[in-house]
């Protein structure tokens, strides 16, 4: 082995090496008497160069595949001479093998920023170097990118056509990088949770870090999801934005268990009640490594699976398996030692604080059984293959029938939450409630008006009306921070989008030249197919687009890749706020007759808005949370803990801000109205 692939394999070696060296110099830190922080630096050190190593292996494959080195085997399968270079630079993570690399690189690079601020004797360090080591470990042994050719390929194979698209550059980057910045949280918990047989208090006095990366993630989940969905969209097939596939829910478990987390995380306190967010925050990154098992493990059947590799599905079964079970144990432990912990003394109830806490944990258990509904849906056709070897999915129906009912209780909860308590008077009731149902009436109202009747359509656009307008309001009133609003709106404008959508209009109609049909409330009329040599080759079918007085012409397509014995299909796209219209060209003959699919999407654009307010909200939760995190440090566990000295009831970014009524210490920076 020469060149590129024994310099990559060199550079493997010694990252393995070094996270490994970190494990064990963390090991003895945390075990000698005196918990010596010199072995403690030391892990943290290696640990750094672990994440340096794996950084210098990945630009290795990059130059690689941007420089065609046809000498790996890696190079040749996803990367070819006739594609730009940024498409030759995605082959990095196009493929088993570069992905996980990329993946692993990552999470190194993270981890290690996320024991920057930690205390030289925290076990943060070692749990994080053991996950490293172990990604870093089956990367080397049984994943490879620099096995080398004993013969030079002449050209590659590249990627699929279809991912040769701008989202490929972007879109798969984003969602690595959200899903690994799990791994501190989880590392700050499982730390959290041994310490708590000596101090009860130890996951309150985490719980400022944890939320902090804890939003991070969900914010860069939120981002790259919607990315995803967009590309899902624009190409047509996948099953227009969201298909329900078993890895698409790989992303949107963590995205769920982390949304749980950031309504369950109450003021910080001892005792048991802290356990539901910090099995929360480690439920997280454990669905993280689950999704990153069935991608990688060809287990489940996906179109953006990268295959079968038997070989890397054991590993990670095994890392998955050993990471549940280690959790699950810390976590017991833990139960078990705040079963008897002395809880603080704390004022009579109130009715207000008693009916804001219930309303927090109703949205909390909905959303935990949506994500329970969901893994149920993932995970059953796989227990079904192992018992009777089919090898088949849930479709959408499951998934859409199961988590319906409880978007539309989670939209009212938004909408009713901060509102608690209301007087049981009739007036009361109508005051507090006028503004939401004249949203709800509106939204029916404007559905009916444009022969949206689809009873699923009314509900869910009732309950999205009632929500937004509650929301908007409470956001006027100051009654709810700037951050939840945002993501509260976005959920009720993203579900009322999918409302829309469920009125879809859709047709495969025959046209010959100019001929014209009607297709829900558009005409499309054939101006005729013709021929493009390329490269790549195509034929084009452009079609005129009439809506009342508005007009468009639309040219989709289907592009032949001649090198690869296979053609796709590339969509036309109107997209207006009040629906979008997409066209695609199934079959064309040389005299001009086509054969298109129409779909007419009412609402559509409102998907993507409501995601982005979603991720908007995160975004300005971050923007509250990072001077605090630049002023306050993560604390060492081992250590006796800090006098408390104000009250953090700034904590609710995400969620509703403390109840109308309620005093906070003037010191609180966030305890002030937005």
């Amino acid at each position: 082995m020469t060149g590129s692939g024994a310099i990559g394999t060199v550079l493997l070696l010694a990252a393995v090496a070094a996270a490994l060296g970190s494990t064990g110099a963390a090991s003895v830190g945390l075990s000698s008497p005196r918990r010596s922080p010199q072995w403690s630096r030391v892990a943290r050190a290696l640990l750094w160069g672990a994440a340096g190593l794996l950084v210098a292996a990945t630009a290795v494959l990059a130059v690689a595949l941007v420089g065609n080195d046809w000498s790996l085997a890696y190079v040749a399968d996803h990367s070819r001479r006739a594609i730009d270079a940024p498409y030759r630079l995605a082959g990095l993570w196009g493929g088993m093998e570069g992905s996980l690399l990329f993946w692993t690189t990552l999470l190194a690079v993270v981890a290690a920023l996320g024991t920057r601020r930690h205390a030289p004797t925290s076990c943060v360090t070692l749990v994080v170097a053991v996950i490293v080591a172990a990604f870093a470990l089956t990367t080397l042994v049984v994943a490879s990118p620099f096995v080398t050719l004993a013969i030079p390929a002449l050209d590659g194979g590249g990627l699929m056509p279809i991912l040769e698209h701008p989202a490929m550059l972007y879109h798969p980057p984003l969602l690595y990088l959200a899903l690994v910045t799990l791994v501190v949280p989880f590392a700050q918990t499982v730390a959290a949770l041994d310490e708590t047989r000596r101090d009860p208090t130890a996951l309150a006095r985490v719980e400022p870090a944890v939320r902090r990366w804890m939003t991070i993630s969900w914010t860069l989940l939120a981002i790259a999801m919607l990315a995803g969905a967009n590309w899902a969209y624009a190409e047509l097939g996948w099953g227009g934005y969201w298909a329900w596939d078993p890895i698409e829910n790989s992303a949107l478990l963590p995205w769920l268990a982390a949304t749980a987390y950031l309504h369950a995380r109450r003021r910080p306190h001892g005792g048991r009640g802290a356990l539901l967010p910090a099995g929360l925050a480690m439920t997280a990154f454990l669905l993280a490594v689950t999704g990153t098992l069935l991608t990688r493990s060809g287990a489940a059947s996906s179109v953006h699976a990268f295959g079968e590799a038997e070989a890397v599905g054991r590993a990670l079964l095994a890392l998955t398996t050993v990471l549940v079970a280690g959790a699950a144990a810390v976590f017991a432990r833990a139960g078990h030692a705040l079963r008897d912990a002395d809880r603080p003394r704390r004022a009579p109830a109130r009715r207000i604080a008693v009916t804001t806490d219930a309303a927090l944990l109703g949205q909390v258990v909905l959303v935990i059984v949506v994500l329970a509904l969901v893994l149920v849906g993932t995970l059953a056709p796989l227990l079904i293959q192992l018992v009777t070897g089919d090898r088949s999915a849930l479709d959408g129906s499951y998934f859409a029938t199961v988590t319906a009912p409880l978007a539309v209780l989670l939209l009212l909860l938004c909408a009713l939450g901060p509102r608690a308590p209301v007087a049981l008077t009739a007036g009361a009731i109508g005051r507090e409630l006028r503004v939401p149902a004249l949203g709800a009436l509106a939204v029916v109202a404007l559905a009916a008006l444009n022969g949206w009747t689809n009873p699923l359509t009314l509900v869910v656009g009732a309950a999205a009306g009632f929500a937004a307008a509650s929301v908007i309001e409470l956001a006027v009133t100051r009654r709810a921070t700037i951050p939840s609003s945002l993501a509260h709106a976005g959920f009720a404008v993203l579900l009322l989008g999918v409302a829309g959508s469920v009125a879809t209009t859709s047709a495969t109609v025959a046209l010959g030249p100019g001929a014209t049909t009607v297709v829900g409330d558009v005409e499309i009329r054939n101006l005729g197919a013709q021929t493009d040599a390329g490269p790549p080759p195509r034929v084009v079918a452009p079609v005129q687009i009439t809506r009342g007085a508005a007009s468009t012409r639309l040219e989709p397509s289907v592009v032949g890749y001649p090198e690869r014995g296979t053609v796709l299909a590339e969509t036309a796209l109107w997209a207006t706020p009040r629906e979008d219209v997409q066209v695609a060209l199934r079959r064309a003959s040389d005299d001009g007759d086509v054969l298109v699919q129409v779909h007419v999407r009412p609402l559509a654009a409102l998907v993507w808005w409501g995601a982005l307010l979603i991720a908007t909200g995160g975004i300005a939760a971050l923007v509250r949370l990072v001077p605090r995190a630049r002023r306050d440090s993560t604390p060492d566990l081992t250590s006796p803990p800090a006098a408390r000295t104000r009250d953090r009831a700034d904590g609710r970014d995400l969620e509703h801000p403390a109840p109308a009524g309620t005093k906070t210490p003037a010191a609180t920076p966030s305890a002030s109205p937005p």
